[in-house]
């Protein structure tokens, strides 16, 4: 969902970002700015996130989901390579945690092209509507016709298929990204807040972070996502965080991401870690403390155009790293 442009050479009118000039260039590097001060405004908007309507456990079943449980490691030979060795630090200790738990430390992530290798947004909507269709959409949004909330709507418009049609779907096309689950197991062993902020569809989050970690991982990570009305006439999409993205500053995306950083800071995080790829993530970057984005996206190149400090990626080993090794440095010495 939030890749629109990654892969077509499309270039969004500036128009859509007018409100980056609200944020100083150097906000984000700030540690422990409150959200407040970066924005001018006050944190204490209350949350707009609907009760959670879970696909979760009883679609899930229907789709005959048992826990699947995906870990790239553990099809990894003994004599794996050097990355190997080091990324098996990533995942779940058997034994007592080595590193001591941290206070002030949350991971916002973004889903779609980042926490999986392929956008399941756009799967979807290339499945159900068709790729010419598709394709469409994402043309009149590069040339400015439609907005950025528009366009989440637009791609789903005609899908008339049932909830768990389309979460079946979901299931079959996602494919995490090699060491997100390290990423997530790295943040629940530091005690580090993990939210997973997405421009996409909560129920198809939901149902693909169920299939694909163990319960011990997926209790941990914090959906904030849109929402997904399924009805005989077409799908029709809400944006449960956007009265709090308006009042934040953001009048762009549905559901801003800058609003997880300031849920993070005001559950106590002075730093907070973002990953991203797509053109929402430019809030993201705006008000994270550490930015990793996605090697070649939009949100690399934005970085790059705007000199914003980032670490490209193309695998999520090393974000989990930095989760794991926050801090240490100081408690050191």
């Amino acid at each position: 969902m939030d890749r629109f442009l990654d892969d077509d050479g499309f270039e969004r009118p500036t128009a859509d970002g007018a409100h980056d000039r609200t944020v100083r260039s150097d906000d984000h590097l700030r540690s422990g700015v409150p959200w407040s001060r970066a924005i001018g405004g006050r944190d204490s908007a209350e949350h707009e996130w609907f009760p959670g309507r879970a696909p979760a456990r009883d679609l899930l079943e229907q789709l005959g989901v048992r826990q699947v449980h995906i870990w790239s490691l553990a099809h990894r030979s003994a004599g794996g390579s050097r990355r190997a060795s080091r990324c098996r630090a990533c995942a779940v200790p058997a034994g007592p945690l080595t590193r001591r738990a941290v206070t002030d430390l949350a991971v916002v992530c973004d889903f779609d092209g980042t926490a999986t290798v392929h956008d399941i947004g756009d799967e979807i909507s290339k499945h159900f509507c068709g790729a010419d269709y598709l394709a469409v959409q994402k043309k009149l949004f590069a040339d400015g016709e439609l907005t950025t909330r528009a366009i989440i709507q637009s791609i789903y418009t005609p899908i008339r298929a049932p909830e768990a049609d389309v979460i079946a779907f979901a299931l079959q096309a996602a494919k995490l990204r090699p060491g997100f689950s390290e990423l997530v197991a790295a943040a629940r062993d530091r005690g580090a807040p993990f939210f997973l902020a997405s421009g996409g569809l909560r129920q198809y989050v939901e149902a693909v972070i169920a299939a694909h970690l163990p319960p011990a991982l997926s209790a941990w990570v914090k959906v904030r996502a849109n929402e997904a009305v399924f009805a005989p006439e077409g799908l029709r999409v809400t944006y449960p965080g956007e009265a709090e993205s308006r009042a934040s500053g953001c009048e762009v995306c549905g559901s801003c991401k800058r609003v997880a950083v300031a849920e993070a800071r005001r559950a106590g995080a002075s730093f907070v870690i973002g990953i991203g790829d797509g053109f929402a993530d430019r809030c993201l970057v705006q008000f994270a403390d550490r930015t990793f984005a996605r090697e070649g996206s939009f949100l690399h190149r934005y970085c790059q155009e705007h000199e914003l400090p980032c670490v490209p990626f193309t695998d999520l080993y090393g974000a989990a790293e930095a989760v794991r090794d926050y801090g240490e440095t100081a408690q050191d010495t």
